[in-house]
């Protein structure tokens, strides 16, 4: 580049002069053609190099700390900056600039450390086992001096604020979307997801028949959904079968909120949310991937299991207070089961609600697939 300069500053004044002086035109023509493909040349050489430079620029400095070490306690990167985290067998690479750990390996588990400022939070998903996980988590945590807050109906605003205002050990529970958090340190996310259908069939007749606990909210809620389904069928005071509302497109079976409830939750708070499109998918798995652990109601005990490996500290017992006979927490399980019994789906009302439900299988199917390797990666059979 330099000697290309240094060219061009020694044929310009011998140019400029010979030609005024003796008109010689076509030498001047000449030497303007070639100092400008000459310049042409250098700016190509220039794009070229910064081209290289911002195509390589993301491979130029991961910060990789050892797994071992943990997430939360790496004194090299600022805790208040969210990384993208992927582990091998014996490190972690950190990308800054992003809320969710993306999976860039195969391995999908990561060490956690405790401190005193540790925040689990728990997405409760209707009909999925929630309200058992939630007394298991609880029970084992107000143990550790934990601070335990199920929260309760309120505006998202009143919610987000409450729960950004909170110092200490918490653990908070509710039926609420992912949000974004203040902290300093990312909290704990662990949720539980269901097959679509078969959530969808467990919420059809909870809403109408309640279950096993008959507390007065649930029989409240049961009286206030009867009285909107009579409502739809124009006074008609019989329960219809989960079919029949599918195939009738009552009111219940085309909600969008509880036919896509995984999205819905997960996707979080923003109003693009509400849009079964691409962008909902991926903010949904964004936010999937940021969480500690999503498990299966199918497969509850191994979720226990995977959250005593993922953070011993905080969960483990979980599986022996759950398989205890005698124990408040397993008696829930009974509990909050559906009262009433569920009719299988006819063909036609299965094959519509299918087609109907894509979306939420694609991300069941996603968490589904996740979990199964996290537990193939802890050990967990």
């Amino acid at each position: 580049m330099v000697i290309v300069l240094l060219r061009l500053y020694q044929l310009s004044p011998r140019y400029r002069l010979l030609n005024f002086f003796t008109g010689q035109t076509i030498r001047l023509r000449m030497a303007f053609s070639f100092s400008r493909r000459l310049i042409i040349m250098v700016l190509l050489l220039l794009i070229g190099y910064f081209l290289v430079l911002i195509i390589t620029e993301p491979s130029r400095s991961p910060l990789e700390v050892s797994s071992a070490s943990g997430l939360y306690s790496s004194k090299s990167w600022p805790a208040f900056v969210g990384v993208n985290a992927t582990s091998s067998q014996n490190s972690m690479v950190l990308y800054p600039g992003s809320m969710s750990f993306q999976k860039q390996t195969t391995s999908l588990h990561w060490k956690t450390k405790t401190n005193n400022d540790t925040k689990v939070f728990f997405i409760r998903i209707p009909k999925t086992g929630s309200r058992t996980l939630d007394d298991l988590v609880t029970h084992q945590l107000r143990q550790k001096q934990y601070k335990c807050f199920k929260l309760q109906p309120s505006t998202v605003d009143d919610k987000i604020h409450f729960i950004n205002n909170q110092k200490g050990n918490c653990f908070f529970s509710a039926h609420f979307g992912y949000i974004n958090y203040e902290w300093p340190s990312p909290p704990m996310v662990i949720s539980l997801v269901r097959d679509p259908v078969e959530r969808l069939m467990s919420s059809y007749y909870y809403s109408m028949y309640g279950d096993n606990e008959k507390s007065a909210a649930t029989l409240s809620y049961v009286k206030s959904m009867r009285s909107k389904m009579a409502q739809a069928m124009g006074g008609n005071t019989t329960v219809p079968t989960l079919s029949e509302c599918i195939l009738q497109d009552l009111p219940f079976c085309t909600d969008h909120k509880r036919l896509f409830t995984t999205l819905k939750y997960f996707c979080g708070n923003d109003l693009r949310c509400s849009n079964l499109s691409e962008w909902t998918y991926n903010q949904t798995v964004k936010n999937i991937d940021a969480s500690l652990a999503v498990g299966l109601t199918e497969e509850f005990e191994d979720y226990l299991r995977v959250l005593e490996q993922l953070v011993p500290s905080l969960f483990e017992g979980l599986v022996t207070i759950y398989k205890k006979p005698s124990s408040v927490e397993a008696g829930k399980t009974y509990a909050t089961k559906t009262k009433h019994h569920k009719e299988p789906l006819t063909p036609q009302a299965q094959e519509k609600l299918l087609h109907v439900l894509q979306m939420e299988y694609r991300i069941y199917n996603y968490i589904k697939n996740r979990f199964h390797q996290l537990k193939k990666e802890l050990g967990v059979i």
